[in-house]
């Protein structure tokens, strides 16, 4: 049952009592006391009602929610940056590789040989150096007319150390012929060859420093190691095509054992050499 409260107030009299109304007309209103609803239920109303906030099945069932989407963002953030960071080292890595492909291509070995001629002449026209290589060829002394940069010299052997020049000319008679030492260095550019071509030409430069520095030694020749530079040249090679026929020149002549001309044969290979 609603609780009421008292509210006081004047009331007037009514037409049925006008005789007390005289009797009463100089007298103060009478108070009358009446009863009148109570507006405190109002509040206690509103505060029946629960509010959906403090449900303890809703707030849970939204977090939940909430922190699942905050994972699910955060994972999606992870993977989205493990996929950009595998790309770009997957792409730094093939750039590394790229330059470093570039750079061996820039780095790799140069071809060249550095050795000591002893030079009987040089002259300008090819005329000359054939004549004066006949008056040697009559004296004994073979010679080899090598032409660079529009100049012929005239070449009686190469070592591949300037004491052994040295030794050569204390035993050349003074009175046949009169030469000198002069450095000389075989670098030919070789940019038309294949990657097979180069490794054989790498090859070819070990078997003819040695084959020089065992004549120079006065060392019996191998023909093995010239047998296996044969066999080993690439096939249907334009570019070692002369190559490899003094190649084959030498190898009869160590077979063979003929040794006489062995120096001059070397010099006019390593000629061919230089032109590659």
């Amino acid at each position: 049952m609603k609780e009421k409260d008292f509210v006081w107030h004047s009331k007037k009299p009514t037409t049925n009592s006008k005789r007390k109304q005289d009797k009463l007309s100089n007298e103060d209103d009478i108070p009358v006391y009446s009863f009148q609803e109570s507006k405190k239920d109002e509040p206690q109303q509103k505060q029946s009602k629960k509010s959906i906030w403090k449900n303890p099945i809703f707030m849970a069932t939204a977090a939940a929610i909430f922190l699942g989407l905050m994972i699910g963002a955060i994972t999606l953030k992870f993977f989205s940056n493990v996929e950009t960071t595998t790309f770009q080292t997957e792409h730094a890595s093939t750039q590394v590789m790229q330059q470093k492909q570039t750079a061996s291509k820039g780095k790799r070995k140069e071809f060249g040989l550095d050795m000591f001629a002893l030079q009987a002449g040089v002259f300008k026209e090819q005329r000359n150096a054939k004549k004066w290589a006949k008056i040697y060829d009559k004296k004994q002394m073979k010679t080899f007319i090598w032409k660079r940069d529009g100049q012929y010299y005239l070449f009686t052997h190469m070592t591949t150390s300037k004491d052994k020049a040295k030794q050569i000319i204390d035993g050349i008679d003074e009175e046949k012929i009169d030469v000198f030492i002069k450095k000389w260095t075989i670098k030919p550019k070789g940019e038309k060859l294949t990657n097979q071509e180069r490794e054989w030409v790498y090859k070819f430069e070990k078997t003819w420093l040695h084959a020089m520095e065992q004549i120079n030694h006065d060392k019996s020749m191998s023909v093995k190691s010239w047998k296996s530079l044969q066999s080993s040249l690439p096939n249907d090679s334009k570019n070692l095509k002369d190559m490899a026929k003094e190649v084959s020149s030498v190898t009869k002549a160590i077979e063979d054992k003929n040794h006489k001309n062995l120096t001059i044969q070397l010099m006019e290979l390593s000629a061919i050499y230089e032109e590659l």
